[in-house]
């Protein structure tokens, strides 16, 4: 089975550099690794932009995969990932996207469901058929008060578009499936989904466990995610949070990954008691594993990205105490005794009450690795998103 991948990027630095610390990039990256040890008749072929386009430059071996069976197809995009979702170049899809090329392709995984429309009616001209599963890592649900950008130009609509015309939407958990279908129905008063399945693509554990590390010796905070003027993470609710952590105790080292670089460090230096950078450069892949296991504690915050984001079960797989809100799948990781939740209201003072008492907590993990295992590693998913496209493209054959 031939397979081609066409990526969402979102992460790109002040410099207008992307970066491959994102994890709409390392999500298929694992995906692609899981697959090929279980399936020999597989390749992919995955879109992505220029090699030079990305901060610091990049290449197969260091940062992608490295392997005859994956190729990377290079596509020029705006460095800017509210232009790059809807950037459509017709004429590199003629250059590159040959008849011969597609005739060779079995199914799309697409993961920019306002181009999906794009890619079918380009499919159509050139009299090819082949199956489309639309994945959507950037959910827009302005009828439920989830919008992701301003709405006067909301993304729904076409993001909606884009599954209708699919042969399959993948969503990446139960409560991001249902806010798409009650936005779905508020905006149409009808549904557009033909197909759904749940691809909960979270973490690759074999690349998790490569290595072991200890713990560091003074006990540390970590914040893994972007930080933006959009507080999408809520960084400034945290960083409130750690001026009152402060006031309580001084015995901790509070880390940001930063992986976007758009909060400039000396902010971070002169608003954020008990900092410590590690280093102002992006982190490399291996440097975010050896942080994962480093840290004692972590936090997530996402409150209106359903799913959560794959650094939260990076860290509950490492073991970590993370604070987090009790909503969408973070309450079904935790479990029903998880000490470690906020309520769903991000506020300050019950980030730090939860932080104190997690710097000091022997609870065990165990049971919550374990979960998050079952749930979202790679290992487990990508037997079931192979099942998935067997039966799609079987199924297509068919007609």
């Amino acid at each position: 089975m031939n397979i081609l991948i066409f990526l969402q990027q979102s992460v790109y630095t002040n410099e207008g550099k992307w970066t491959t610390a994102d994890s709409n990039i390392q999500m298929h990256l694992g995906l692609i690794r899981n697959v090929l040890k279980i399936r020999e008749d597989v390749n992919f072929y995955v879109v992505i932009s220029p090699f030079e386009d990305f901060y610091g430059g990049i290449s197969l071996k260091d940062d992608l995969i490295d392997d005859p069976r994956v190729v990377f197809i290079t596509r020029p995009v705006p460095v800017n990932a509210f232009y790059g979702r809807i950037h459509f170049d017709i004429s590199w899809f003629e250059k590159v996207m040959t008849v011969d090329f597609l005739k060779k392709i079995h199914v799309i995984i697409n993961n920019e469901p306002c181009l999906t429309r794009n890619i079918k009616t380009y499919l159509h001209f050139k009299n090819v058929s082949i199956p489309i599963v639309t994945q959507n890592f950037w959910m827009d649900c302005p009828t439920i008060n989830e919008e992701k950008i301003d709405k006067n130009i909301s993304y729904d609509w076409r993001q909606m578009d884009g599954v209708e015309c699919s042969e399959l939407a993948a969503f990446t958990c139960e409560s991001t499936g249902y806010a798409f279908h009650v936005n779905c129905r508020n905006r149409l008063l009808g549904n557009v989904v033909r197909n759904q399945t749940i691809w909960d693509m979270g973490f690759d554990a074999d690349e998790l466990l490569k290595k072991s590390y200890p713990k560091f010796d003074r006990k540390t905070i970590l914040f893994p995610n972007r930080m933006s003027s959009i507080n999408y993470t809520h960084h400034l609710e945290f960083i409130e949070a750690i001026k009152l952590l402060s006031k309580m105790r001084d015995d901790f080292d509070v880390v940001f990954c930063n992986p976007s670089g758009k909060i400039e460090w000396q902010w971070l230096k002169d608003n954020v008691p008990n900092l410590r950078v590690l280093t102002e450069k992006i982190l490399t892949r291996a440097e975010y594993i050896e942080l994962l296991w480093r840290s004692h504690v972590g936090v997530s915050l996402y409150t209106i990205e359903r799913y959560g984001g794959c650094a939260n079960v990076e860290m509950l797989f490492c073991g970590m105490k993370v604070v987090m809100p009790c909503v969408f799948e973070y309450d079904l990781r935790g479990g029903r005794d998880y000490p470690f939740f906020i309520s769903d209201s991000i506020i300050p003072t019950g980030i730090a009450n939860r932080l104190n008492e997690a710097l000091d907590s022997d609870y065990d993990m165990s049971s919550v690795s374990k979960r998050v295992y079952d749930m979202s590693s790679y290992q487990v998913v990508a037997q079931k998103v192979m099942s998935d496209l067997d039966e799609l493209v079987k199924r297509h054959n068919a007609q």
